[in-house]
């Protein structure tokens, strides 16, 4: 079960969007262009395509880690790419430095290395930099998962980033570039697509409802925008309407930036209070127990040892407790 943190905005933030400016991505950071997307998706790949024509590079090797997210790639797939899936630590889920160095000598060396920042938590930056300076490799991190910038996550030259699936807006992919990889030109918001919206209102309503009623709600589905004409090998992405961010977004992500540092606090609030609920459980492992200051969890991440836990009395307790657990 799935329990999205905000799944309805507040009706004041609602009313102040529709006078307020759209956000720039002012808290994302300063000293880099922002460049809105309608999905992170769609960011990546723009990413992706700025450095190979930075770099002249025709068809570029991307190094991807192996536990990632397929329809996330529908983009990049369009790219004039090599796509490569390095091994991570089943435990942490870093990327397993050791098995690189065996894997580079299997392969080829990266174009583009893309490190994930998973479930909003930091995740070896400064290995992963020191490993794209020996090779050659620009470092790429997809910081989807990720409200803030924080534990220095974003300090790379290109970085992705996902408000949509921690924040009550419909969509939003951003992709922040360096002034190395800046170009003049910004890929403008579309306008609204006020059925689009009305629907987003209509489900996370519905959602709010069934919370507050206690009763399940992950069975609500979003309309799927992700299909998009794209062509392999095709070096300029064909960018269609759905990868457009609308306006009603960014002014709705605007008001919610006011209270950003009061998100941070309740989830990690939340995700300390579920750790110590269940961390002696048996068969029960934790990749990121609480320990440090600077982070904004997404989820709350749990391996669970099935043939370890002799009598769950007290896991079942929690209901809808899974791999992982959104609050």
């Amino acid at each position: 079960m799935y329990l999205n943190a905000v799944p309805f905005p507040a009706l004041l933030q609602l009313i102040n969007s529709l006078s307020a400016k759209p956000s720039q991505g002012e808290f994302l950071g300063k000293g880099n262009v922002k460049i809105f997307f309608s999905r992170g998706a769609w960011a990546m790949a723009e990413g992706i395509n700025t450095i190979l024509q930075a770099r002249g590079i025709r068809r570029g090797k991307v190094w991807f880690p192996d536990y990632f997210c397929n329809e996330s790639l529908f983009a990049v797939r369009g790219l004039p790419v090599e796509l490569f899936f390095y091994p991570i630590e089943k435990e942490t889920l870093n990327p397993d430095w050791q098995a690189l160095e065996r894997f580079i000598k299997k392969s080829c060396l990266p174009d583009i290395f893309v490190l994930v920042h998973y479930f909003g938590f930091p995740n070896g930056l400064t290995e992963a930099k020191n490993f794209c300076k020996h090779y050659g490799a620009v470092l790429m991190e997809d910081a989807a998962h990720v409200l803030l910038p924080l534990g220095g996550i974003g300090s790379s030259d290109v970085t992705v980033y996902s408000p949509r699936k921690i924040l009550a807006v419909p969509q939003g992919g951003v992709l922040a570039l360096s002034m190395k990889y800046s170009r003049q030109e910004e890929k403008k918001s579309n306008k609204n697509n006020f059925l689009y919206i009305a629907q987003w209102l209509v489900r996370r309503f519905v959602q709010k409802a069934l919370l507050v009623m206690g009763l399940p709600c992950h069975f609500i589905t979003k309309p799927n925008t992700s299909s998009a004409m794209i062509q392999e090998g095709n070096c300029n992405i064909m960018l269609s309407d759905n990868s457009d961010c609308m306006m009603f977004t960014r002014k709705l992500l605007k008001v919610m930036e006011e209270n950003l540092q009061e998100i941070v606090e309740k989830r990690k609030e939340n995700y300390e209070l579920l750790y110590y609920m269940i961390k002696n459980f048996k068969g029960v492992r934790f990749p990121y127990p609480p320990l440090l200051e600077e982070y904004c969890p997404y989820v709350f991440p749990i391996i669970i040892e099935k043939e370890k836990i002799s009598k769950p009395v007290e896991y079942q307790q929690i209901p809808g407790l899974i791999f992982p657990l959104r609050f």
